[in-house]
């Protein structure tokens, strides 16, 4: 830590565990040490110190209720690890529809169900590909998210969303995390059709970019939010954004990128980002 703010002191005989591993639960960066006979909590910034003050004199006073979480800190544990049954289900079903989406796309090359999926109903013809109509069939508004053309494709995705949607449902739940997918697939699935018209898309990278944008602007908004990620993750993925808008990635063999997609993911994510942000910190009882 550059800026050391003390925030506690606290005698020697206090147990410290459980309220440090509540910290990281709410991704306060901290570190606690000796000194003369006490616990001294430090944290990086003022704003920081003062939740800790006010988490501290509740946890003491019996009104915060401190619960185990297995993400805290990272610690590598095989039996969590494995152990993934009631953990995460929406996240990992959309892993799992992802998965056997690429099996058909890619392994099956089964174009029968593939026009199935996506946006629009297709056949091959001579001369090149014929599309369809909509025709109410209103799942292919969400269906293309689980296409995927490539193993990098597939793993990157499954990856993300593991991350990022892991920590949304941990932190609000189940429903909210399958209502966010609903919601930013729509947005960004109709945002690349209407950039680019009748064509073949696909993959959960618009999904994925409307969680991070959810995670950074919530988390930007709300100071006791437990979705904070690590700058230089943020910057990695708006800067692999923009390398792809600008055809670099396109023009040395990676194939076509759904950059309205991404674009309209990360900005209806971002919007509801923003909604639940000001929501939370308005409302400290929904934490």
């Amino acid at each position: 830590m550059e800026d050391i703010v003390e925030a506690l002191r606290e005698g020697i005989s206090i147990d410290l565990m459980p309220f440090s591993n509540y910290l990281f639960q709410k991704n306060i960066p901290h570190r606690i040490f000796e000194d003369k006979g006490c616990q001294v909590l430090v944290v990086s910034k003022d704003t920081d110190a003062q939740l800790v003050k006010r988490f501290y004199a509740a946890w003491r006073s019996g009104d915060l209720e401190m619960r185990e979480n297995p993400n805290v800190r990272y610690r590598f544990n095989l039996e969590k690890l494995f152990n993934l049954r009631g953990q995460n289900p929406v996240c990992l079903s959309l892993i799992f529809l992802s998965c056997l989406g690429f099996i058909c796309t890619y392994l099956l090359s089964s174009y029968e169900i593939v026009s199935w999926l996506t946006f629009l109903p297709f056949t091959f013809e001579t001369g090149g590909i014929r599309y369809g109509f909509f025709e109410h069939q209103y799942w292919r508004i969400f269906s293309p998210s689980f296409l995927h053309f490539g193993w990098l494709h597939l793993v990157f995705n499954c990856l993300w969303l593991w991350e990022l949607g892991g920590k949304i449902e941990r932190s609000f739940g189940s429903l909210v995390l399958l209502a966010h997918f609903f919601f930013i697939a729509a947005i960004s699935n109709l945002a690349q059709y209407l950039w680019t018209g009748p064509s073949l898309f696909g993959g959960m990278s618009g999904v994925v970019y409307g969680l991070l944008g959810f995670c950074w602007l919530e988390s930007r908004i709300n100071p006791v939010s437990s979705l904070r990620l690590p700058p230089v993750l943020i910057w990695f993925m708006l800067g692999w954004l923009f390398v792809c808008m600008t055809g670099l990635v396109e023009a040395v063999g990676f194939g076509a990128i759904a950059n309205s997609a991404h674009v309209g993911g990360l900005l209806s994510g971002a919007f509801l980002g923003v909604v639940t942000g000001f929501w939370r910190r308005s409302d400290p009882t929904s934490q």
